[in-house]
């Protein structure tokens, strides 16, 4: 029975009485949703502030949702797109596994499209070093990026 009280104590730290009564309100505006209707209507500039509030609450979400959100917004808002690339990509990186690190292959190839097609080639060379600079112990990364890196070095041969 002691038990049961301090258990009863530490809900209510958690929450207050006042906010146990309108428990529901705390998952809405379901932003994942809104923002799944916004992409699929092609209201890009409405899906990118939607997303933009998502992140200031602070809620947490599915991977899948920010992937969806990068990849819509790539044309109409490219550097949205680019930040929410580079944060999956880093958050994988940080696993330290090389499955991980092919997986935030990908994402850093969506980048450099973004980046070829706004002529912003030196900003994914920077990005490209800063990566190889930071993770240099990593061999399998190292070799993921060189991969990356190859392509372009061959444009500027040409």
């Amino acid at each position: 029975f002691k038990m049961a009280a301090n258990n009863r104590k530490i809900l209510e730290a958690a929450f207050p009485p006042e906010r146990q009564q309108n428990r529901w309100r705390r998952s809405y505006p379901q932003y994942e949703v809104l923002i799944d209707i916004a992409l699929w209507e092609k209201r890009f500039d409405e899906a990118a502030q939607l997303y933009q509030s998502l992140r200031k609450a602070a809620k947490p979400t599915s991977g899948e949702i920010d992937r969806k959100v990068a990849k819509a917004l790539a044309k109409s808002h490219p550097e949205q797109a680019l930040t929410i690339w580079r944060g999956l990509a880093e958050g994988l990186i940080a696993q330290v596994k090389p499955a991980a690190y092919a997986e935030a292959g990908g994402y850093l190839a969506q980048m450099k499209k973004v980046y070829e097609t706004q002529g912003r080639l030196a900003e994914w060379q920077t990005l490209l070093a800063e990566l190889r600079r930071s993770h240099k112990a990593k061999r399998r990364l190292v070799e993921i990026l060189d991969g990356l890196m190859a392509p372009i070095r061959k444009n500027v041969e040409q």
